[in-house]
């Protein structure tokens, strides 16, 4: 497959590389897999693992690859080390946004649209303590439901198992000593080099996506997780499944990797919820893993797949031993499903890909937050633009889709704005946002019938159906020369669209 050259996210793969990472995709070809590009759009093989590095051989993060070069921009400001607190709502349509800076409460209004990017558990957050959520729970906190969605609801999430292994002294895999002396730019790997999407023999006849993601590090110490983190996980009883029955200095010396198999389609899912009225307050978060016992079924599959990896004849030359997987006081076999479970019980933890929490949909769909155009159901002039929109959680990371999203808001955003400027009813001009102008306009713009809706319009991705808003994340070429709008409040004049589908 061909890829594109000339984005703005720099995408190469690191100069340092272990021999095991290809020993791993070798084990995979020994097991009867292909050896695939994981970016063709048919990710079921084993491959190598690219990372955002930029020529210079530095992290390019979108930071980097957008911000950076439109940071001299009259229409955009940064702050940092502010807090929202809410979403200022006159009537049904966004006219500003309320935060804390340097400890003093600001107001930003201004005449073009508010647009929510917070990810999977930020921007449910900030939608429910601005009134747009559960009804019932936000009653219950004494916040006035301006807007009955399931916000915070749906919330999906890839979850792992690590399985560490040692392998005989210098075979070159990633010990903390390398590290500190940088041998061979060893500090530009990414820890994880290789990896492999399979389908479980639990794969349902119409399936033809991966059901799990093995990934490949060639180290066996965690780095970046310390005992603070897993003590809970690591009581003396446990700590020799995951190497932690040996001092820390020690195990950072050890030579070993780690397979990680994960759990791509969880059946399960959470809900992120309010914990109460203070923005300060970190959200509830309940993800239900493993809730769904085929979710428990599909990682054993996954377990017993990097089981068959480490006995391949590529890897075994390399002295490839799994640590033991057996429970303490448990009298069922190691590899059995009783003994498995209650291991993936244990020892699962999230791989940080929440996604779903402000579900698209099209307008049959009672569980969607915001349309195809990512616009908020009910409320004018407010968008939501990050990972939370994600219907179910993709095969694979969640970086380069919500990249995409971002990508494919701005010409949705640019869309609407030129059928606006193509109706026959007036578009509002740029205006002083007070609390009586700002509900005069509301009032005039929000309930229209459908008569008034241009036949232009009903042929837009507005009226898509479910089926197509997979379209939401593919971008087209498009013009850099034009900025897209970035002022952050605008007046919308439809809020309301008929079902299309009188079947529906």
């Amino acid at each position: 497959m061909d890829h594109y050259m000339n984005g703005e996210m720099t995408v190469s793969f690191p100069a340092f590389r272990t021999p095991l990472a290809d020993k791993f995709i070798d084990a995979g070809v020994e097991l009867g897999h292909e050896v695939i590009d994981i970016n063709n759009g048919l990710n079921i093989g084993f491959g190598d693992f690219p990372a955002f590095i930029t020529e210079d051989g530095q992290r390019c993060n979108t930071s980097k690859a957008f911000l950076e070069s439109a940071s001299d921009r009259d229409n955009l400001t940064v702050l940092t080390d502010a807090l929202v607190t809410k979403i200022n709502i006159e009537g049904k349509a966004a006219v500003g946004v309320q935060f804390m800076f340097n400890g003093k409460e600001e107001i930003v209004a201004g005449n073009k649209e508010v647009i929510v990017c917070c990810g999977a558990v930020g921007s449910p957050k900030i939608l429910m303590l601005s009134g747009i959520g559960p009804k019932l729970h936000l009653e219950e906190l004494g916040i006035k439901c301006i807007a009955d969605l399931p916000v915070g609801q749906n919330l999906q999430d890839h979850i792992g198992i690590q399985m560490k292994a040692t392998t005989n002294p210098g075979c070159g895999v990633i010990t903390h000593e390398a590290l500190q002396k940088n041998e061979n730019n060893i500090r530009t790997s990414n820890m994880l080099e290789s990896t492999a999407f399979i389908q479980t023999p639990l794969k349902e006849p119409d399936i033809n996506w991966p059901e799990i993601q093995v990934k490949f590090m060639p180290t066996f110490y965690p780095y970046g997780l310390d005992e603070p983190e897993l003590h809970d996980l690591n009581s003396s009883k446990f700590s020799p499944l995951m190497g932690y029955d040996t001092p820390k200095e020690v195990r950072m010396r050890k030579e070993g990797v780690t397979f990680i198999p994960t759990l791509l389609h969880p059946k399960s899912k959470g809900e992120v919820r309010l914990r109460n009225t203070n923005p300060s307050t970190p959200p509830i978060i309940n993800p239900h893993y493993l809730q769904s016992p085929d979710d428990v079924k599909v990682l054993t599959e996954g377990m017993r797949c990097v089981k068959r990896l480490s006995e391949t004849s590529a890897l075994k030359q390399y002295g490839i031993h799994l640590l033991d997987v057996r429970m303490p006081e448990s009298s069922h076999d190691p590899w059995s499903d009783e003994n498995l479970e209650q291991y993936i019980r244990h020892f699962a933890l999230t791989q940080s890909h929440p996604v779903g929490t402000c579900k698209m949909g099209a307008p049959s769909d009672k569980m969607a937050v915001v349309d195809p155009h990512l616009r908020v159901r009910g409320i004018d002039r407010l968008r939501v633009v990050d990972s939370s929109v994600i219907p179910s959680v993709p095969s694979g990371g969640t970086l380069v889709p919500s990249i995409m999203i971002a990508e494919k808001a701005t010409d949705i955003i640019k869309e609407d704005e030129a059928i606006l400027q193509t109706q026959t009813v007036p578009t509002v001009p740029t205006v002083d946002l007070s609390n009586e102008a700002t509900n005069s306009l509301a009032n005039r713009h929000r309930h229209r019938s459908a008569e008034d809706v241009p036949e232009h319009l009903k042929m837009t991705p507005l009226w898509a159906k479910m089926s197509s808003c997979p379209d939401l994340l593919h971008t087209r070429p498009r013009s850099r020369s034009t900025p897209p709008p970035m002022t952050m409040l605008a007046f919308t004049s439809i809020d309301e669209i008929p079902n299309p589908d009188p079947a529906e």
